[in-house]
């Protein structure tokens, strides 16, 4: 079976907020400090959003 899980998250809409730290974290990235804690950091950040944008998907059902 084909699996149709992309190979990057998908984002369907992204606020402000949220925005401005990606920005920060890939300047971060781009910039090449501390490479592994800006990963992690991210990873954080996108699970984070994930779950909210759950919850905040299950309210407005």
């Amino acid at each position: 079976m084909k699996s149709d899980i992309p190979a990057a998250p998908v984002w369907i809409s992204v606020d402000s907020r949220q925005q401005i730290k990606y920005q920060l974290i890939h300047h971060e990235i781009t910039q090449g400090l501390n490479m592994n804690h800006s990963i992690r950091l991210l990873g954080l950040l996108l699970n984070a959003s994930y779950l909210r944008g759950r919850l905040v998907g299950d309210n407005q059902r």
